[in-house]
């Protein structure tokens, strides 16, 4: 699962005339609790009938669907859904600058993720036209989105209260020489990374086990059946006079 990150650092300079007690007492505490805030979305799904079943690989559809973890495809019923979920988050840091002491304190302020998932449905084109061959086939394949989808729910919620418990056990960092400050950074950006990429491994097991319970035998052997039918009777169809 890709991740994607960004920051915005803002310091709160010592008041005038409050500057000297400040900085005799370099005590680091955050002004107010850090917000953390998990959005969750799915794109419309975007449906292709143009690729025939041989092409309908991830290694064939490109470059880019062959980085999709194996649970973000399904191949053997005639479609393919893909919608490998991207995961980014921007940073809002908060601090002190004790200038005459030539030194900082940081904290996050407010840390945003955002879950996106961009399914694609494939339906192999000889299965295109209107049929229970079609719709056996866009069923199984709007199963594994929905898999998908629900699984992205639950773990967004698992995601925040990783993150939140990060940014809490950090609380604020410092004082620190104020030329450490972009490190002192960089280093709450591969906290929360970390975090997330910890959340998401549970994720993504889960996903492989509840997508192959979708692909079950018995649901392929059922897809396969209507489409044989459906292949057989237009086969065995009279010519048109």
């Amino acid at each position: 699962m890709k991740v994607i990150f960004a920051t915005l650092l803002v310091f709160a300079l010592a008041l005038p005339g409050t500057a000297s007690a400040y900085e005799v007492n370099l005590n680091c505490v955050e002004t107010v609790p850090p917000s953390i805030k998990v959005d969750p979305v799915s794109d419309e799904i975007q449906y292709d009938f143009s690729v025939p079943s041989r092409d309908l690989s991830p290694v064939r559809l490109g470059a880019a669907a062959a980085r999709a973890y194996p649970a973000g495809t399904d191949t053997v019923t005639g479609g393919l859904r893909w919608d490998t979920p991207v995961t980014g988050f921007e940073i809002e840091t908060g601090g002190a600058d004790f200038s005459k002491m030539h030194q900082a304190c940081l904290w996050y302020k407010t840390v945003s993720v955002k879950i996106r998932l961009s399914p694609h449905i494939y339906i192999a084109k000889e299965f295109s036209a209107p049929g229970s061959c079609r719709e056996a086939i866009m069923a199984h394949e709007l199963h594994h989105v929905d898999v998908d989808r629900e699984m992205m729910n639950k773990y967004s919620q698992i995601i925040g209260e990783a993150v939140q418990k990060v940014a809490n056990e950090t609380g604020a960092v410092g004082p620190v020489d104020s030329d450490k400050i972009d490190e002192k950074r960089d280093e709450l950006q591969q906290k929360v990374k970390a975090a997330i990429g910890a959340a998401e491994e549970p994720l993504h097991a889960e996903m492989r086990e509840r997508q192959a319970q979708v692909d079950s035998p018995e649901e392929y052997r059922r897809v396969s059946a209507i489409c044989n039918a459906e292949l057989s009777a237009s086969a065995n169809a009279p010519a048109p006079a």
